[in-house]
């Protein structure tokens, strides 16, 4: 849908769009801060994608 708006980027619609993704990032980050469960599964992840 974004890529609809994408040649006019001043479209309300694709400002809104983009400030939603934004605020989706931000609210995950803060979860993801907050508990340990989520912060010990991201370095699992880590090491997992890094190889030994």
């Amino acid at each position: 849908m974004l890529r609809r708006f994408q040649g006019e980027t001043t479209h309300p619609a694709y400002s809104a769009m983009l400030e939603v993704g934004c605020a989706q990032r931000t609210i995950f980050m803060a979860r993801w801060l907050r508990t340990r469960d989520l912060q010990q599964i991201g370095r699992r992840v880590q090491v997992w994608l890094t190889g030994p």
